[in-house]
């Protein structure tokens, strides 16, 4: 959506800033046109133009990541399923970004579990193991050389980030109480006794399946705390 108004957008010959307001407008108008198409369906979608601006951070954001994307799409040059590796690493790490800046908006880090945190990146730590040494992993088109690995440790820093302020500001322990390290142990276990050769290296190939397996089982603790 972002790379779609970027295009149909015209420029302002004046400054930056006025194209920017500009855009700003034009997906507020996008957002209420929306609004009003699902209403002739019966849906009602309770947005008002208040509360759109009152988000316009947020719109910003997803316009910023946006133009990353088509920023890095161009300079790859093409397009291929291995290209689907890195967009969703990307949006994996965009993902974070917003809990981060959700958590220093609040100034707090309650509702987010630590667990799922250190869950998280000890399965990047496994990928990055895997994908920064070897290169049976990577995608084939030019997002492979250090794009899609790039996206991996900026993600981790944002995630090494999040657990240092948890330190400092985190709920009750009755709250964050999944034991994290049983899923830890089977992912190491099945990482080692079941993973492909891509890298014809065994501790590289179980590097990546068990971080795979990590991220499988990193939302466990997130779902149990929400419930709670």
């Amino acid at each position: 959506l972002g790379a779609l108004l970027l295009w149909y957008v015209p420029i302002s010959s004046t400054t930056v800033m006025g194209f920017d307001s500009a855009l700003t407008a034009t997906v507020l108008a996008c957002v209420m046109k929306a609004r009003d198409g699902m209403a002739v369906f019966g849906i009602d979608l309770p947005y008002t133009e208040k509360q759109v601006k009152a988000h316009m951070k947020d719109i910003m954001a997803y316009k910023l990541f946006a133009v990353a994307v088509l920023a890095i799409w161009l300079f790859v040059q093409e397009f291929s399923l291995s290209s689907f590796i890195t967009l969703a690493s990307a949006i994996q790490g965009f993902a974070f970004l917003l809990l981060a800046r959700q958590a220093g908006e609040e100034g707090s880090m309650r509702g987010i579990s630590r667990k799922m945190l250190f869950t998280y990146g000890l399965a990047l730590c496994f990928r990055l193991w895997s994908t920064l040494f070897y290169l049976g992993y990577l995608p084939v088109d030019y997002s492979g050389y250090f794009v899609y690995q790039g996206t991996d440790v900026l993600t981790l820093l944002v995630i090494v980030n999040l657990m240092f302020r948890a330190l400092h500001r985190y709920p009750s322990a009755d709250e964050d109480s999944f034991w994290v390290s049983v899923p830890i142990a089977v992912a190491l276990v099945l990482g080692w006794l079941v993973h492909p050769n891509l890298d014809n290296v065994e501790h590289a190939d179980a590097a990546w399946m068990t971080s795979l397996w990590l991220e499988a089982a990193a939302f466990f603790p997130q779902i149990l705390m929400v419930s709670r």
